[in-house]
């Protein structure tokens, strides 16, 4: 991307932190401190993809299956 392209990105232009949910608590019951959590609902990735089209089918069937995280 050029200096130029960079310049004129506009907020349509990028992720919108509204699909990746909240941050996960870190304490469990019992006070257990975890590094893990549900990522069941955040979107897929672009590199866990061999290609685009994969990639914006399994985009597309995330946004059916959570349009409330979709639509924010």
């Amino acid at each position: 991307m050029t200096d130029e392209e960079m310049l004129n990105l506009t907020d349509a232009d990028r992720w919108n932190p509204k699909h990746f949910g909240e941050p996960p608590p870190f304490l469990q019951d019992g006070d257990q401190l975890t590094i893990f959590f549900d990522r069941r609902e955040e979107p897929p990735l672009p590199e866990e993809f061999l290609n685009l089209e994969q990639f914006n089918e399994a985009w597309k069937l995330w946004m059916e299956k959570f349009p409330h995280l979709a639509a924010t």
